[in-house]
């Protein structure tokens, strides 16, 4: 990594503060990079080195943090591991998919199998090197046979995209200094459990500051309130439910009768006070 790559990833760990970091496409081995992570306090954890410039993915966590880790499985193309806190636990898969076609079908195949495998609330991250909508391609071609066998995958797998702030891409390419491509290739995914775990989770796309990719940084952290509980959000699937009708129409019937006593003792008539205005003025 350059020196001007070097100190904008020192400025994003000193002001962001992660507990995990994953990077892909690292296009060197770990041991010429262990230096400069351990002076940010991080150690590997999970490493799959690069072939050549190909490839790799590192999964490096703070020294001394709070979370306990334990590999779940390798493979080139996808890293997964499960972490746990207490006694809550999820897993994390770190992907660098291929830029060839026929690769990435190998890695759609690979996460259906560990769909199959596993059985705690389940998260991915990562490069998936594939667009899903066309509005997510600007200055290049949208390929909709590739576009639906990635989405088939999201699909057999459970996973809904956790969507992102901060941008519509998040990798762009330049030729003449001109920029001339940009597409979202980088993306966070989680199944239904992973969701109800973290229901304030969401996903940010970093100023891409020497890269041609956006960093994407995950809050997963829960808000408290004053008295230590979550505050209250809802949630869609409610709406689903049989039963949940019933809850908004007495709910609503409870607001609009107090609603009506509130007009009448408090705020007033509005038009009779509208009228008294337009007196005084005229």
């Amino acid at each position: 990594m350059h020196l001007n790559g070097q100190r904008f990833i020192k400025d994003l760990i000193r002001s962001r503060k992660p507990d995990i970091v994953i990077l892909v496409e690292t296009r060197c081995q770990f041991a010429q990079a262990s230096q400069l992570w351990s002076s940010m306090g991080f150690t590997p954890s999970f490493i799959s080195e690069a072939s050549g410039f190909r490839g790799g993915i590192w999964v490096l966590t703070r020294i001394g943090g709070y979370l306990h880790f334990r590999e779940l499985d390798t493979h080139h193309q996808v890293v997964s591991f499960e972490m746990w806190r207490d006694n809550f636990a999820w897993a994390c898969s770190a992907v660098y998919a291929s830029p060839v076609p026929s690769e990435r079908e190998e890695l759609w195949q690979h996460l259906i199998y560990l769909r199959s495998t596993i059985n705690v609330p389940w998260f991915i991250i990562g490069d998936l090197n594939e667009v899903l909508h066309p509005s997510k391609v600007r200055g290049g071609e949208f390929i909709a046979s590739r576009a639906s066998k990635f989405a088939d995958t999201v699909e057999a797998c459970g996973l809904v995209d956790l969507g992102m702030v901060g941008g519509n891409f998040t990798w762009f390419q330049k030729r003449n200094n001109q920029l001339t491509l940009s597409k979202r290739l980088d993306r966070a995914l989680g199944d239904v459990e992973w969701r109800i775990a973290f229901p304030e989770a969401y996903v940010e796309a970093l100023n891409r500051i020497h890269l041609d990719h956006c960093p994407l940084l995950v809050h997963c952290c829960v808000t408290m309130n004053g008295n230590g509980e979550r505050p209250f959000r809802y949630m869609g699937a409610w709406a689903d439910h049989p039963d949940y009708k019933n809850v908004v129409e007495m709910a609503w019937r409870r607001v609009r009768g107090d609603s009506k006593n509130f007009n009448q003792e408090v705020f007033g008539n509005i038009f009779r006070r509208k009228r008294r205005v337009e007196g005084r003025l005229r």
